[in-house]
């Protein structure tokens, strides 16, 4: 067979091929959203002897680790709890200086009266430093700032949950997701107080145990927010969330759905059927070109 044939051959099992991956279809549940950007308060207390605090008693040196996440509005109450005047910025240049481009809130001085600082939480996930300008050693802490999240929830142990700081409610909104998504969460202390977030996948109540999936905790005199990470690895059902400090005063329904398959009464797939029809038409075709290429055999001579 000449090496023109069997390029040709190559091509052709390789355009079959290729077409029948394309057209096998796999049906699985479509990426979480991403939800839409948070908005929260909190406050940071800085002494120049002590570092920086949550409230006035948690101060320390470094100050607490915050987590704040991609588009996020954040207001800031800065208290200066020994009187002298501070600043506070985040290095996002990590050139441990305050230069253009990091976050900055200026400079405050009062014990009792907040310095507001209102700032949107940049497209830079990473780990970086949050200072003061004025007393970098001795006032300085570390602050994460996370991607997007695919569900935001507010927590108060007064109110319950909520997608938004004005919708909180006992119990909380209904949580869905499929058998093997991957949710992202971002996780807000509305109260100040501190809370965790765990999904009681054994049904065994409101209390977690070593089964259930838990969130770090947040708020109190850690940070007001926490991001956490989940596989859904139970099986499908009904299922309910709570607040692992809380209990039952903060829960709300997680329901869990088989992985997703082709949807009721969706129509054929044609794919399949037009991958079947381009190999016959990519066969013929070969065959077509390897009988024009054979020789012909030469008309016979009548006898003389």
């Amino acid at each position: 067979m000449k090496p023109a044939t069997l390029t040709i051959l190559a091509l052709a099992f390789l355009l079959a091929a290729s077409a029948l991956v394309i057209s096998v279809p796999g049906y699985r549940a479509a990426p979480p959203a991403v939800a839409p950007a948070a908005a929260y308060t909190f406050s940071l207390y800085g002494a120049v002897n002590g570092g920086w605090g949550l409230t006035p008693n948690s101060i320390t040196e470094p100050g607490p680790t915050l987590t704040l996440f991609v588009g996020d509005t954040v207001t800031l109450h800065l208290y200066s709890n020994d009187s002298v005047t501070h600043t506070w910025y985040i290095d996002l240049n990590k050139d441990n200086a305050n230069t253009t481009g990091d976050i900055s809130a200026g400079a405050f001085s009062s014990a009792t009266t907040a310095h507001t600082f209102v700032f949107t939480v940049p497209n830079s996930p990473g780990t970086y430093t949050y200072y003061c300008e004025i007393h970098p050693t001795s006032m300085h802490g570390s602050l994460t700032i996370a991607p997007a999240a695919s569900h935001v929830l507010y927590g108060s142990f007064a109110s319950g949950w909520g997608n938004t700081s004005s919708t909180m409610s006992n119990p909380g909104p209904t949580l869905t997701a499929h058998q093997g998504d991957v949710l992202t969460f971002e996780l807000i202390s509305q109260d100040g107080q501190q809370h965790s977030f765990f999904i009681d996948v054994d049904n065994s109540g409101p209390a977690p145990d070593g089964s259930d999936p838990q969130s770090p905790a947040f708020g109190g005199t850690g940070s007001p927010v926490a991001g956490w990470s989940y596989t859904v690895a139970a099986a499908p059902g009904n299922y309910t969330y709570y607040c692992g400090f809380h209990g039952a005063a903060m829960k709300g329904s997680f329901v869990v759905l088989a992985t997703q398959g082709p949807p009721a009464g969706a129509p054929p797939d044609y794919t399949l059927y037009a991958a079947a029809i381009l190999i016959v038409v990519v066969i013929a075709v070969v065959a077509l070109l390897v009988i024009r290429r054979k020789p012909r055999t030469p008309p016979t001579q009548p006898p003389q």
